[in-house]
């Protein structure tokens, strides 16, 4: 293997190995990529809030807005 081979292999193996948390948004973060909601524009951050036992809510622009959702009413995660 030649010394282009050899450092093109390495920075391959070296990004394989970064932890998936540093390519994530990190933390408590969420993203709305886009779908049904047109209240909430594409490719919004915010954050996933958990404390209420029926609702899962996605609260966005500092807290400014939120959409909630039944527990019951989610069938999948991406």
């Amino acid at each position: 293997m030649n010394k282009t081979n050899k450092t093109l292999a390495l920075v391959v193996a070296g990004v394989l190995a970064l932890p998936s948390s540093l390519l994530a948004l990190g933390g408590r973060k969420a993203e709305y990529v886009g779908g049904t909601m047109s209240s909430i524009p594409d490719n919004t951050e915010g954050v996933l809030d958990t404390r209420n036992d029926t609702t899962l809510s996605f609260v966005y622009d500092g807290n400014k807005g939120s959409f909630a959702i039944p527990y019951e009413a989610i069938t999948s995660l991406e």
